[in-house]
């Protein structure tokens, strides 16, 4: 079973969908790219849901933001050169309109966590996934 921790990321998408009939844009960012392949064909059978983009680093992932202006981005925590924890930091604090969404099967960790964080601070992570991807 998955559990889902996503604060207000769902509220945030619905009023995406509800102001156009434009897709929700998405960009991947995951080391493997088996991983990646997997995910895009899931979203891609959704409707309102378009992948626009797949990094395998922090570092391209946020070139990649910078070019596409996502409404969110699917990232991983273990990546090569930049993780994507510093990633998301990067992003809340260059890019805070994009929402990043982080699958780990350990839990949430402190640094996305709003109890954690200085109530004038965003945290890095808008939603979290929590379980088994198998």
């Amino acid at each position: 079973m998955v559990s889902v921790e996503m604060e207000d990321t769902f509220t945030g998408i619905q009023k995406v969908m509800n102001k156009s009939a434009k897709p929700i844009h998405v960009i991947l960012a995951d080391d493997h790219t088996l991983v990646r392949a997997g995910i895009r064909a899931l979203l891609e059978k959704l409707p309102g849901v378009k992948v626009i983009g797949e990094a395998g680093d922090g570092r391209e992932v946020l070139n990649l933001v910078k070019a596409q202006r996502p409404d969110v981005v699917l990232m991983d925590i273990a990546m090569p050169g930049l993780n994507g924890l510093e990633a998301a930091e990067r992003m809340a604090r260059d890019f805070p309109k994009v929402r990043v969404i982080m699958p780990s099967n350990r839990g949430l960790p402190a640094t996305c966590s709003r109890r954690r964080q200085p109530p004038n601070l965003k945290p890095p992570c808008t939603g979290w996934l929590t379980g088994k991807f198998i």
